[in-house]
Parts: structure tokens; sequence; C-alpha cells
């Protein structure tokens, strides 16, 4: 430990007023005004899903079926609170033929679906939106599809 009275009088200061600027900019950290700002999702470790939901991650899973591409990314959404992830995201792209309607029918072997239907959704724009529900575990599902560019993302929960 280095003790302040062995040092140099002008150094000694220094280090005090830079241990006080460093407890004041703590401080400062855990202030509302700056929790109030947001920052990107895609820089957070977690997330909320709905406005008060329990928090979420995206965890990356590279080994699930609906990836058939070296491009492909897939993430299960899991929350604090489920026994069970509750979401499934996807990257799908490019590659031949139609990749939404081969996801479409892969997810109609697990799952009983409705028609896909056009929705507009805040921040995202167009998308597709077919409500199904999975008879083995007795629950309601709903896969959101959009297509940009050559890449299909679907969120599926």
């Amino acid at each position: 430990m280095i003790r302040p009275s062995s040092l140099q009088p002008g150094l000694a200061r220094a280090l005090w007023h830079g241990g006080t600027a460093l407890v004041a900019l703590a401080a400062g950290l855990g202030s509302p005004a700056l929790a109030q700002t947001q920052e990107s999702i895609a820089l957070r470790d977690s997330f909320r899903v709905g406005s008060a939901g329990v928090l979420c991650t995206a965890q990356y899973r590279p080994t699930d079926p609906a990836l058939t591409s070296m491009f492909d990314r897939g993430y299960r959404v899991v929350c604090r609170d489920a026994a069970s992830p509750v979401a499934s995201l996807y990257a799908l792209r490019g590659g031949e033929g139609d990749r939404l309607e081969r996801y479409l029918a892969a997810a109609a072997t697990r799952l009983s679906c409705g028609t896909k239907q056009v929705t507009e959704v805040e921040t995202a724009g167009g998308a597709s939106v077919i409500e199904c529900s999975d008879p083995k575990a007795g629950v309601d599902y709903r896969i959101y599809a959009a297509v940009r560019g050559d890449t299909v993302f679907v969120a599926e929960g």
C-alpha cells in the first residue's frame, strides 16, 4: 500500500484529488438521470419482454435445426421466471429457394398454424404474422417474419 505521507506533497495531492474524482464519477453513474438514457438493445446483456416484463437474455444456438447455412444465426430467448426458452430468433441468409417458406414448412411439422397475414411492426416495418399453437405443450405461438435484402428475420414465441 502506498502511504500519502511518504510521497512528495504534489503527488499526494494529485492522488487525493484523483481518488475524489473517481468517487464522484462512480456516484454519478448511479444517478437517475444517467439511468434514463437507453442504450441500444444490441449492446445490452439482457432486456425486458414487454413494458414491465422480467429480464431475459438471447442465447446463441448454433446447432438449431432451422440453421442450414453457415451464415444463419439462431437464438433462444430465456427469461428469469421461465423453466424453458420463451422464444426463438433467427436470421436466415441467402441460399437456394424461398428461406421463409422452408422455415414455415419445418415449423408446420411441430406446430399447428393458421394463415399468414401481413402486419406493421413498430420500428421494424412490414412483416408477416402467423398464429400457431403447440399441441404437445398446449401453448399458443406467434411467428413474425420479415425479409430484408437476402435475409429472413424470424421471431417465434
